[in-house]
């Protein structure tokens, strides 16, 4: 599957593939990811899907903080991951 997303984004020159969600579709193509774009908003939503990592295998390239807006519900970060 990421394998595909690679190959689309060659052939039309992004500079890299995204996944946007969805919990099954996260787990599918995280043994293969090399770079995690994680927002983390400060929020407790009810919901049952969670994305579970091992942070021991990925270090931190970037940290944004991001402070509530005008329309937005809460405060958010947005950190950089790339795997070790």
């Amino acid at each position: 599957m990421l394998a595909a997303a690679r190959a689309m984004a060659l052939a039309t020159g992004a500079e890299e593939a995204c996944i946007i969600g969805g919990a099954q579709l996260y787990n599918a193509v995280l043994p293969q990811a090399d770079r995690i774009v994680l927002t983390e908003v400060n929020l407790e939503p009810e919901g049952d899907a969670h994305l579970t990592l091992d942070l021991a295998a990925w270090r931190e390239v970037s940290r944004e903080r991001v402070e509530r807006g005008e329309k937005d519900d809460a405060d958010f970060v947005v950190r950089v991951l790339e795997r070790r």
